[in-house]
């Protein structure tokens, strides 16, 4: 019974982890469609965009109380991954901008 309950236990676990990893890719992929709207990324850039923002949002289910330094990392990553271009871009369209980072 013991075992049983333990097999149970795990199952549940993992299902539950899915579902959050599931999430976390549906609004990092919801967040590259509308970055794509605005700069035109390359195969490579859309990739590390992606993990990115899978990055960010299992970083902000995890600690929500540390969103300002989260938001200030993440906005530091963007400005590695983009060129100077498609960052005044991406700044210009406040809404887009404040969705990538929070």
């Amino acid at each position: 019974m013991k075992n049983l309950l333990a097999v149970l236990g795990l199952f549940f676990a993992f299902t539950l982890t899915s579902f959050a990893q599931d999430a976390h890719m549906i609004l990092a992929k919801k967040e590259a469609e509308s970055l794509l709207k605005v700069v035109d990324l390359n195969s490579n850039n859309q990739d590390i965009f992606l993990d990115l923002m899978i990055k960010k949002h299992e970083m902000l289910a995890k600690n929500p109380r540390d969103k300002k330094n989260i938001a200030a990392a993440i906005a530091s990553k963007l400005e590695g991954l983009f060129t100077a271009e498609e960052l005044a871009q991406v700044k210009s369209n406040k809404s887009l901008y404040k969705d990538l980072l929070h």
